[in-house]
């Protein structure tokens, strides 16, 4: 497990579906995984692992794979539930899920679901886990799903070192949407932009490899509401 001096909380908010949701392609569809991430479920918390590992699916056009494993010593992500309320903000949304870098666990919480992880809530689950393991995967920011504002002007945005804006659909927005099944090109271009020294990801190509992630405490808190199930 790979551990942070301080935590960085990300989560998720759910928005509506873009007109045209584009589609990352790997130039090599047929190469073999390049990453891995092992997931541990606590048996605590619940938590459906066929949504989850459904979920990670998202990631493989660009290498990522994710394997359940039966100990946590060998987990880079915990996934856990939270038993806390499922509380509104003054906007009128909840926190559903997050994920701590300090202890890598990936954390729904479960009063924010209708039917705790039934059926009815297994795409929210989907699009809830997808986005945390992009973080987990070190995407630190979020990726503006505009690139106007109601203006007419350039949103905030990351640029590539190939000077393309990072804005647009993808699993990344701060807003997740159900419907953006797989990574996007934009999702592409932000895990080029990704913290490659403090990421779970294990490259398959160097296994042995340690990372250690030195962020500091004064470091950025972030937390991104998603709708109250109702």
């Amino acid at each position: 497990m790979k551990h942070v001096l301080a935590a960085l909380l990300m989560g998720v908010a759910f928005s509506c579906t873009p007109a045209v949701i584009p589609v990352y392609a790997n130039p090599k569809p047929n190469a073999p995984p390049r990453y891995e991430i092992a997931l541990w479920f606590d048996p605590a918390s619940h938590v459906p692992a066929r949504p989850v590992l459904e979920a990670c699916t998202a990631w493989t056009a660009l290498g990522i794979r994710c394997i359940a494993v039966s100990d946590p010593r060998y987990a880079s992500v915990i996934i856990a539930s939270d038993a806390g309320a499922c509380e509104e903000d003054e906007d009128g949304f909840a926190k559903i899920a997050s994920f701590w870098y300090s202890s890598g666990q990936l954390v729904l919480r479960s009063a924010c679901f209708r039917d705790e992880y039934g059926d009815e809530e297994i795409g929210r689950i989907r699009a809830s886990v997808r986005h945390e393991l992009g973080h987990a995967a070190g995407i630190r920011f979020h990726v503006p799903a505009r690139c106007i504002d109601s203006t007419g002007g350039k949103v905030l945005a990351r640029t590539h070192s190939n000077g393309q804006r990072i804005c647009g659909p993808a699993i990344m927005n701060p807003a997740t949407n159900e419907d953006i099944r797989q990574a996007t090109p934009m999702d592409a271009l932000a895990f080029d932009l990704r913290d490659r020294g403090c990421s779970v990801l294990r490259d398959l190509r160097q296994p042995n490899e340690m990372k250690v992630c030195n962020y500091l405490p004064e470091d950025p808190t972030e937390a991104f509401p998603a709708p109250r199930a109702k």
